[in-house]
């Protein structure tokens, strides 16, 4: 992570060295959904809320408490 502040992230992959930016509203909207529905596949995450990051916010998103995730397919579930 290069840097955060109240717009988003900059990351920046080892592998491609290339700064990517992903907005608040990428990962909140994502976040959103999850709490409401429980459950959110990478699918959706790139239809719905991200089209260019949906890998990194759900490498974000599984990392809070409260998510687990499934691999293969690659989901996230709500467990409170």
């Amino acid at each position: 992570m290069k840097a955060v502040d109240e717009a988003g992230m900059i990351i920046v992959p080892r592998s491609s060295g290339k700064e990517r930016t992903i907005t608040r509203s990428e990962i909140e909207s994502a976040f959103n959904e999850l709490w409401v529905s429980r459950e959110l596949t990478l699918a959706s995450i790139g239809d719905h809320h991200s089209e260019a990051n949906p890998s990194y916010i759900v490498a974000l998103l599984a990392q809070l408490p409260a998510v687990d995730f499934m691999v293969k397919p690659i989901r996230l579930f709500w467990k409170i």
